[in-house]
């Protein structure tokens, strides 16, 4: 009988011979459940098949158990590892984690607490640069510039009631907006307006595709909604574009800014006159001022701000819509600078 160690011994021996004028390549042997990596040489060399098959057999038999034995002395210590890390770390994640998050809790409250500080400090900072020193002024002089203007602009976009999605009049008072919006017609003042009458727009035709889609007259796709089909109308009231990808994208942009104008108009179009020029760019910095907080900056505003002016502004928007709604004549007087003076200082 030939000892194992005898004949790995001679084995090792035989390959080291020709060693270096073989070249090995790696090589799969499935047998039973076990595969075994083994090495074979890729050039017939004298000794190549000096070996006799026990002594081969025996070999990769000795190589088989190497690597069972490797294998399982590596799940071992696998295990044994993590039993080590069990009883090291259990006892100690059951000590730290009440402080931990209780520290976390107290680290919170109080970064909430800066965080809030600084915010409102920003809020007030802000407020105060968009209005100015004389809001009341403001207003006065705006509306007496804009009204008029606005009372066009009104002219061609309030809708009738009782219209469909299709009806030629949406695109006509988008076409209207937009002239205001993208064109030279308009001072920035007027522009605030045409903001948010698009707004206004978007709200009417949202609640109109909404009403057709219950009622069976517009099949519902999934994953598109009520505002993706209003956006869709409002493409169609473009020029044509080469890239439809990048008119949608600047369409969005252009509701983002209406949006964040009735934020800062809040409760009357109107109140839209009370901000200075410097409003403009804030409008549009979408990363820095996001709707959040120019919604802050309009609550601001308005615990600042006289009562009687919000009133007035409240007002004086429903008198004019009311009078385009009915198609009359609106006495321009009301609104001029010293009138609306006036009627702050006697409200």
């Amino acid at each position: 009988m030939v000892e194992l160690m005898d004949v790995d011994s001679e084995h090792e021996h035989t390959e080291a011979k020709y060693e270096d004028k073989a070249t090995y390549e790696s090589m799969q042997i499935d047998s039973g459940d076990m595969t075994t990596c083994i090495s074979t040489k890729s050039k017939f060399n004298p000794g190549s098949f000096s070996k006799t098959p026990a002594s081969r057999g025996i070999g990769l038999l000795k190589t088989r158990t190497n690597r069972f034995i490797k294998a399982s002395n590596r799940k071992f210590k696998g295990k044994k590892r993590q039993k080590k890390l069990d009883r090291s770390t259990t006892p100690n994640l059951k000590q730290h984690i009440p402080i931990r998050r209780h520290e976390k809790q107290q680290l919170s409250e109080g970064n909430l607490h800066e965080i809030r500080k600084k915010q409102s400090a920003s809020v007030i900072s802000l407020s105060h640069r968009l209005i100015g020193l004389n809001p009341l002024g403001s207003f006065a002089e705006n509306c007496e510039k804009t009204i008029p203007d606005w009372i066009t602009l009104l002219g061609k976009t309030m809708l009738p009631t009782f219209i469909n999605s299709s009806h030629p009049c949406i695109i006509a008072a988008f076409k209207a907006v937009d002239s205001i919006i993208c064109g030279d017609e308009g001072t920035h003042l007027l522009r605030r307006l045409a903001y948010i009458e698009l707004m206004r727009l978007f709200a009417s035709l949202e609640a109109i595709i909404k009403y057709e889609r219950e009622t069976g007259r517009i099949s519902r796709e999934p994953g598109y909604g009520n505002a993706s089909l209003a956006l869709d109308i409002y493409m169609s009231a473009q020029e044509s574009h080469p890239h439809p990808n990048d008119l949608r994208r600047e369409l969005r942009e252009r509701k983002r800014a209406g949006r964040s104008w009735e934020d800062l108009a809040k409760l009357s179009p109107l109140l839209s006159m009370i901000y200075l020029e410097a409003a403009e760019p804030v409008v549009k910095d979408f990363k820095r001022f996001d709707s959040a907080t120019l919604k802050l900056v309009a609550a601001r505003v308005l615990e600042e701000c006289p009562k009687e002016l919000v009133q007035i502004s409240i007002q004086l928007a429903e008198r004019v819509e009311s009078a385009v709604r009915s198609d009359l004549l609106f006495d321009m007087r009301q609104v001029t600078a010293a009138r609306i003076r006036q009627s702050l200082k006697l409200a």
